[in-house]
């Protein structure tokens, strides 16, 4: 896979949400963003027949509908990682810390 290619589009500002619908034969769940339900981003695709296929998938929209918030996560750990050597103490590591066990609970579905 060819990742050198870099594009010009913007994924929709987070945060995300999920659910689940039916559209007569297929159950699904959908993505989308908080601000806008309506505003479908995904839909991962399911049989309610298939033993532990809702929960798995269920686990993978949980997944999808934190990326926003993981992206920005990371994003604060590097910049709390790269003042470490000038000043350790100005950075708040709990108040990150917290978050990130929040976003993991989320993912996974203990929140």
């Amino acid at each position: 896979m060819n990742n050198t290619t870099k594009s010009n589009f913007k994924y929709a500002s987070g945060p995300y949400s999920y659910g689940w619908d039916r559209d007569g034969c297929n159950d699904y769940w959908y993505i989308f963003p908080a601000s806008d339900q309506k505003n479908t981003l995904a839909q991962i695709l399911f049989w309610d027949s298939v033993p532990d296929e809702m929960e798995q998938t269920e686990a993978q929209a949980r997944l999808f509908a934190a990326a926003p918030e993981v992206l920005d996560t990371l994003k604060r750990l590097l910049n709390a990682v790269a003042t470490l050597p000038a000043n350790v103490l100005d950075v708040d590591f709990f108040e990150i810390e917290r978050d990130a066990k929040l976003l993991i609970a989320n993912t996974e579905g203990r929140a």
